[in-house]
């Protein structure tokens, strides 16, 4: 990680405290950190002339809140953004603002280490959305269409793509391969598993505020707890 090239990176909170944490948290990832703001109108007007790749954004906030102005960023092609609040209830609206993730106050190390990774893949790749898999066989490499793939699933360090009821190894973690993927076609449902929408036949509510995913190939997926709001918005809009 220390010889990536670092991440140009904003931090919008109007609570100086929880600044200073961020602060501290992101000297352990290859980071630039080229401002920090207190509410939404100075971030928007500060990354008007500035170029940033990720901007760290309470949603509680004076002046303008951070869901107003992540929708002005995303309606100008801006940066990354990556909600950082006290308050679950927003998480649905992040996703439709096309956040790249939602994290709780106070903030966990290892849940902003995979925040990172994800806006890594996104600004590496253009912000673009990838079609195909390419997988390594012993006899070559095998593409698969992704319009054929249910499920991914985390297998250590890698991942197992299921399509035709077969399981594919790529070498690749689910956290960088969730930020290629469409966020209209494909949900991450739990921390070890992302499903295909339209794949989805039923929803059955299962223990602990979880549920289970039914899929047309006749496997099932648990939805974990924190994933559940933003997998029920995305089925909502599910694109064929």
């Amino acid at each position: 990680m220390r010889n990536a090239a670092p991440l140009r990176v904003a931090i919008a909170d109007d609570e100086p405290l929880v600044r200073a944490h961020l602060r501290r948290l992101l000297s352990d990832h290859p980071v630039e950190i080229v401002g920090e703001y207190a509410d939404g109108a100075s971030v928007l007007d500060a990354l008007s002339r500035t170029n940033v790749d990720l901007v760290l954004l309470d949603i509680q906030m004076p002046r303008l809140n951070g869901l107003e102005a992540a929708n002005r960023l995303t309606a100008v092609g801006g940066p990354c953004v990556v909600f950082v609040t006290a308050y679950d209830e927003h998480a649905i609206d992040a996703i439709r603002a096309n956040a790249v993730d939602y994290l709780l106050k106070p903030v966990d190390p290892l849940e902003l280490a995979g925040a990172l990774e994800r806006v890594r893949a996104r600004v590496a790749r253009g912000r673009g959305s990838i079609t195909r898999l390419t997988v390594r066989s012993r006899s070559g490499m095998i593409v698969l269409d992704l319009a054929a793939v249910d499920r991914i699933v985390a297998q250590g360090n890698y991942v197992m793509a299921f399509a035709a009821g077969r399981g594919h190894l790529l070498r690749q973690t689910l956290s960088s391969l969730e930020a290629q993927l469409d966020p209209r076609r494909f949900a991450r449902v739990h921390r070890s598993a992302i499903i295909s929408l339209s794949a989805v036949r039923e929803v059955q509510p299962w223990f602990r505020g979880e549920y289970v995913a039914l899929l047309a190939s006749g496997a099932k997926v648990r939805i974990g707890a924190t994933y559940r709001d933003g997998f029920f918005a995305r089925l909502e809009t599910v694109v064929d």
